[in-house]
């Protein structure tokens, strides 16, 4: 019979102290969740335990970020790195990509925040999470598009666009769409603009049907 793992007292604080951190996330209680993340990180140092450091420092910084402090967010972010790829699994590498993405960017390092995104983007598409690959190939769009690096700002939507259309969010996919077609109006790409707007006013059509539809229904 395989013997159970057995927790030290700072161990056991670490995980109530977490456990604080994302009851208050949930209530939307952002300072009390800074402070038992804090509180938690703190703890993990003590024992120095290399995952357990980096997942408090995760949740600290992504909280951090969410508060609107992401200046601090990316120094915590930062602590949260793993030696390697894999060493705290990909979705975690993922998630933390996209968290060091959003915090770049609201202090306006875009380069290092488009650099973000993409690695996350590889990230998601390989675990086949489609929602977070189109809201972060979105994210890289908006970036390039401030970089002045059109052509790429534009595959990015185009490429959300297609993402968006095999989760059937006709919404999201007219959002994307419509980003697409300003930039190639931008690049004077006549032909190609004419193709994704034939497609924008379709997608719109059927976003109005599907209103109309559902307010007669509702009738």
């Amino acid at each position: 019979m395989p013997s159970e793992s057995v927790t030290t007292p700072k161990e056991q604080d670490v995980k109530k102290f977490t456990s604080l951190g994302h009851d208050a996330l949930r209530s939307g209680n952002l300072n009390g969740a800074c402070e038992a993340f804090e509180s938690a990180a703190k703890l993990a140092n003590e024992f120095n335990e290399g995952f357990t450091q980096r997942a408090c420092y995760f949740n600290l910084g992504a909280s951090y970020v969410a508060k609107g402090d992401a200046k601090k967010g990316i120094e915590f972010l930062l602590k949260a790195l793993p030696p390697e790829k894999e060493a705290d699994g990909s979705a975690n590498f993922a998630d933390l990509h996209y968290n060091l993405g959003i915090a770049y960017d609201s202090v306006g390092e875009v380069e290092s925040a488009a650099k973000s995104f993409e690695i996350a983007s590889v990230e998601y598409k390989t675990q086949d999470n489609k929602e977070m690959l189109a809201e972060t190939l979105m994210k890289l769009g908006s970036v390039h598009a401030f970089l002045n690096d059109l052509g790429r700002a534009s595959d990015f939507f185009g490429n959300a666009c297609e993402v968006f259309d095999e989760l059937g969010d006709k919404k999201n996919e007219v959002l994307a769409l419509s980003s697409r077609v300003n930039l190639l109006a931008d690049l004077k790409d006549i032909e190609k603009c004419g193709d994704v707007l034939r497609v924008l006013i379709d997608r719109s059509e059927e976003l109005s049907d599907n209103f109309l539809k559902g307010k007669s229904d509702f009738c």
